[in-house]
């Protein structure tokens, strides 16, 4: 993914979801020495936003209804939006995240 690029992500789910379903995304760092690390936004990036949710790494795109969320306990960060069905003739949902840094950011 191209640092603030739109990236469509397509969510299949065996039957639908319970009414009031949402969809989480967090970020999680791949190494398992990593893993317990809360993945941030760089200090450079965040202070070029002016979002209320700049800290965030994540971003949900195209939907009014997106959440951000930090875990007062983990400090992890996480964005949520309302599960939708698929399109007429489509077996998925797309949603539309942006990363808004890179692993390579100098911060």
């Amino acid at each position: 993914c191209q640092l603030a690029k739109t990236c469509p992500v397509e969510i299949r789910v065996s039957r639908e979801p319970p009414k009031g379903a949402v969809l989480r995304a967090t970020a999680v760092y791949k190494k398992t020495e990593h893993v317990a690390d809360v993945v941030r936004r760089c200090p450079h990036h965040q202070n070029e936003d002016s979002v209320e949710h700049r800290s965030h790494l994540i971003r949900m795109e195209g939907s009014q209804l997106a959440q951000y969320f930090e875990d007062p306990f983990t400090k992890r960060q996480s964005v949520t939006v309302p599960y939708e069905p698929p399109l007429p003739g489509s077996e998925m949902t797309t949603i539309l995240l942006s990363y808004m840094c890179n692993s390579s950011c100098m911060g």
